[in-house]
């Protein structure tokens, strides 16, 4: 088997990641890491501007699922986000950035 096929059947999809959201009572929310087809959907949903601010909105829709792995979010939610709590939404979008790799865990830049 040559190095592509190797790499190419290698399924890396990780299990979600529980996380705590401490501005609601700690409520669990599952973290799912993303496929490479998943970086378009951001690149569509935020309009092309892949920085911080237009990019956690979608990010979020599309990683947080609960413990069935059903999606939490859809995009008719994507304004309703927008007027969340920005702490809970920074702090939730850094865990997924931090989940999907855009950030090291060590280092928890601001978005």
């Amino acid at each position: 088997m040559s190095l592509r096929d190797k790499i190419l059947k290698f399924n890396n999809q990780k299990k979600s990641v529980s996380y705590l959201i401490p501005q609601f009572d700690n409520l669990e929310v599952f973290i799912k890491s993303l496929k490479g087809r998943d970086l378009g959907k951001i690149t569509e949903l935020s309009k092309g501007k892949l920085d911080g601010t237009d990019m956690i909105f979608p990010l979020i829709i599309l990683c947080c699922v609960d413990e069935t792995d059903t999606p939490v979010f859809n995009m008719d939610d994507l304004e309703l986000l927008k007027d969340m709590d920005m702490a809970a939404v920074q702090n939730l979008g850094t865990k997924c950035m931090e989940v999907n790799g855009f950030i090291n865990s060590d280092d928890k830049k601001k978005i």
